[in-house]
């Protein structure tokens, strides 16, 4: 499973709906992880350029909060 690497922490790391790898808008699927290293699902070929992740949270932040990615890694 590909490993994304964040800049920094994402603000509600218990709570993740929902990422979204940019650019492109890719459903990122099978998440696991927290704070700012996830693992997903996805094939690495398909998520290999991401440069940011939109995040949704499940409660206490009310708009998708946009993370730059540090690493993509298989």
């Amino acid at each position: 499973m590909p490993t994304i690497t964040l800049v920094h922490n994402a603000d509600n790391q218990n709570g993740v709906h929902n990422m979204r790898g940019q650019p492109g808008g890719i459903p990122l699927t099978g998440l696991a992880g927290d704070h700012a290293v996830f693992t997903c699902t996805n094939p690495l070929a398909t998520i290999q350029g991401i440069t940011s992740v939109d995040i949704v949270y499940n409660t206490g932040v009310p708009a998708p909060e946009t993370i730059q990615v540090s690493s993509v890694q298989p």
